[in-house]
C-alpha cells in the first residue's frame, strides 16, 4: 500500500489501538487479582477475560470491572500478599494484582 492509499488518521488509529491494548491488559490484571482473592468464581472470570479479549471499544473493556471494588493501595497490602495465590492459563496471579507469565 502506498502512502496515498493509506487511510487518514493513521497516527490516531495507532494511539487508539495502544490505549485499547493498555486498557485490556489493565482490566485483565484487575480481573486476575479479583479471581486470586476469590472475588470472582472461575466461570465469571473466564467470561470476563473472554469479553476483554474480544471487546472492540474502551468503554466495553472498562465496563468489565465497573462492579468490582477499587484497587487497594500497594502500601496497605500485607507482606504475605506478595506470594502467588493461584496459577491460571500459564500465568501466575499475584495477590498484589500483578500477573507474571511463566
Amino acid at each position: 500500500m502506498s502512502a496515498d492509499e493509506r487511510p487518514a488518521g493513521g497516527v490516531r488509529d495507532r494511539a487508539l489501538i495502544a490505549r485499547t491494548r493498555d486498557a485490556r491488559e489493565r482490566v485483565i490484571a484487575k480481573l486476575s487479582d479479583e479471581f486470586a482473592q476469590d472475588g470472582l468464581d472461575v466461570d465469571e472470570f473466564e467470561r470476563r477475560v473472554t469479553l476483554a479479549h474480544t471487546a472492540s471499544s474502551l468503554a466495553d473493556i472498562e465496563a468489565l470491572t465497573a462492579d468490582l471494588p477499587p484497587d487497594a493501595s500497594p502500601a496497605a497490602a500485607p507482606a504475605s500478599d506478595a506470594r502467588c495465590t493461584r496459577s491460571w492459563a500459564g500465568s501466575t496471579v499475584m495477590a498484589s494484582g500483578r500477573c507474571r507469565r511463566e
